[in-house]
C-alpha cells in the first residue's frame, strides 16, 4: 500500500511542524496516525493537553483523543483562519514539492513518504523558535543538529552505495546504484538509501554521490548586453534621484541618457513583431531554387517597406553589432557556390555557414 496522504501536526509552542505520512483518509488509517503522532510526542516529552482539529477528522479520531485525556475542538467547515494548521499545510506542501522537484528523475514515485523525515529536518530548522529566535524549532525540540555526525545531501539524489568486500564478488563492482532517503539519525555518519535490486533500504557509511544535470537557460549574447545595459540605466537613475539636478555631473547625465536610448533600441529590435516586419530570410531551411536571388529582393524590399524609425534603428545597430552572417548556398548549374552576406542585428556570434 502506497503513502497518499500526510497527517500535518503544527506545535504552536515550538513553531514546529511534524508529519506522519498516512495510507489513505479512511478511518482507520487517521487512528493509526494519530497514534503515530501521540508516540513521537510521548517521545519527545511534549504533553498536549488540547489540540484543534479539522472538520474532515473521522469520529473515531475525536474518540482516541479522550482516551489519551486531550481535550478536541472541530474548526468550522471552511474557515481556515481558525485552524493554525493549515497555514502550516500550506508551508509544508511547498517544501515538499520544492523536494520532490529536485529529486533524480529516475526516484520511485512510490517512496516519496521515505523522504518525509529528512525533509522534516530541513524545513523546521528553518524555522525559528518562538521563545527564542536565535535558535530553530528543530533545536527547540530536539538538540543542536550537529552536520559533522549527520552529513547529508539533497533528498532523491541518485548514489552509488559501497558493497562491503566480504559482500561481493572478486570482479564485481564496488558499489550499486541507490536512492539517497536522508541520514541515519541513530548511527555516526551513515545514510539511508533505497536499494532498487533488493527492494529495500539500506544502513551505509560510504557512498558516492551522481545526481542528474540541472538544464540552465542560456540567454543570448544580445540579450545578454540588453540587460547589462538596463541594470546600468537603473543604477544611474537611482543615483540622479538621490542627488539634486544642480550637483549632477553633465557627463553623467549624459550617459544615462545613451544607456536608456541603448536599452530602448536592443528592447525594439527584439519585440516579435519587428522581428517579423523585418521580412528575416529563413537561415534553417533556405529555399533550393533561386534562393540568392530571393535573399538579395528579401534585403531590397525590406528597406522600402519599413517605417523611418525601423531605418533608424538599423543604423544604430550596424554601428553597435557589426557582425554578419554567411550565407552559403549551392548552385545547380554549376560546382561552384553563391555567397551572399547579410548584416543581421539580432546574431550576435561568430560567423556562421548554413548550407541549403
Amino acid at each position: 500500500f502506497f503513502f497518499t496522504h500526510h497527517l500535518i501536526m503544527f506545535i504552536e509552542d515550538g513553531n514546529y511542524i511534524h508529519v506522519v505520512p498516512m495510507r489513505g483518509k479512511t478511518a482507520a488509517a487517521q487512528v493509526d496516525a494519530y497514534k503515530e503522532a501521540a508516540a513521537w510526542l510521548t517521545a519527545k516529552q511534549i504533553d498536549i493537553r488540547f489540540e484543534r482539529i479539522d472538520s474532515e477528522n473521522a469520529p473515531q479520531v475525536s474518540a482516541f483523543l479522550d482516551t489519551l485525556g486531550v481535550a478536541t475542538q472541530i474548526a468550522p467547515p471552511g474557515m481556515h483562519r481558525t485552524l493554525k494548521a493549515e497555514r502550516a499545510i500550506r508551508t509544508w506542501k511547498e517544501h515538499f514539492v520544492a523536494v520532490l522537484a529536485t529529486a533524480d528523475p529516475e526516484f520511485p514515485p512510490h517512496l516519496a513518504h521515505s523522504l518525509v523525515p529528512l525533509s522534516e529536518l530541513t524545513l523546521n530548522t528553518m524555522r525559528p523558535s518562538p521563545s527564542d529566535v536565535s535558535i530553530s524549532a528543530w533545536t527547540l525540540l530536539h538538540g543542536t543538529f550537529d552536520f559533522s555526525r549527520h552529513p547529508f545531501g539533497p533528498a532523491g539524489a541518485k548514489v552509488y552505495a559501497h558493497v562491503k568486500p566480504r559482500q561481493r564478488g572478486t570482479w564485481d563492482a564496488h558499489g550499486e546504484p541507490a536512492c539517497y532517503l536522508g541520514p541515519a539519525l541513530q548511527c555516526y555518519r551513515c545514510h539511508r538509501v533505497y536499494i532498487p535490486r533488493i527492494r529495500s533500504v539500506r544502513v551505509v557509511a560510504t557512498l558516492s554521490w551522481h545526481p542528474s544535470p540541472i538544464a540552465q537557460r542560456i540567454f543570448d549574447p544580445s540579450q545578454q548586453l540588453q540587460a547589462s545595459y538596463g541594470s546600468m540605466a537603473d543604477a544611474l537613475r537611482d543615483a540622479a534621484a538621490t542627488a539634486a539636478p544642480a550637483h549632477r555631473p553633465a557627463a553623467q547625465r549624459q550617459a544615462e541618457e545613451a544607456l536608456v536610448l541603448l536599452d530602448n533600441v536592443l528592447r525594439d529590435v527584439h519585440r516579435p513583431q519587428n522581428l517579423l516586419r523585418a521580412g528575416r530570410p529563413n537561415f534553417q531551411n533556405p529555399p533550393r531554387h533561386h534562393a540568392h536571388a530571393r535573399v538579395r529582393e528579401h534585403v531590397r524590399r525590406r528597406r522600402h517597406h519599413l517605417p523611418r524609425e525601423r531605418h533608424a534603428t538599423d543604423h544604430a545597430l550596424r554601428h553597435l553589432l557589426p557582425l554578419r552572417i554567411r550565407i552559403t548556398i549551392p548552385s545547380r548549374r554549376s560546382s561552384s557556390a553563391i555567397t551572399r552576406w547579410i548584416r543581421s542585428p539580432k546574431t550576435t556570434g561568430p560567423s556562421t555557414t548554413s548550407p541549403a
